[in-house]
């Protein structure tokens, strides 16, 4: 199961089963793979997030995000996920790219060796 602890406020979301369907963060947990999806908008998905959030003042969905294990010699340790939001994928800034996960899989590395 994973549990999502920040930020702090989503903590009472509860569990989403790794084998959750259409769940970038359960794909991202189970497969122990980075990923970008610059069109998340539109990408089927689970919106457990964006749900918890949306009826808050100037919540935006996310357009686009990047998703990396946080992973210590064999054990999972957890999911470090990077989103851009807004109302449409303009406004939500450019893409992520190929360095950006890149810079995410490292951090993702340096933060495992912490837990």
């Amino acid at each position: 199961m994973l549990v999502f602890t920040w930020p702090r406020g989503v903590k009472i979301m509860g569990n989403i089963p790794i084998d959750a369907g259409n769940c970038l963060v359960a794909r991202t947990a189970s497969t122990r793979e980075t990923s970008i999806d610059n069109r998340f908008a539109s990408t089927p998905h689970l919106f457990i997030y964006e749900h918890f959030v949306s009826g808050r003042p100037g919540s935006l969905p996310i357009q686009k995000i990047m998703s990396a294990p946080v992973v210590s010699g064999n054990e999972l340790k957890g999911v470090i996920q990077v989103g851009r939001k807004g109302v449409d994928l303009e406004s939500a800034g450019a893409d992520f790219s190929e360095k950006n996960l890149e810079d995410l899989s490292a951090f993702a590395a340096l933060f495992a060796q912490y837990l």
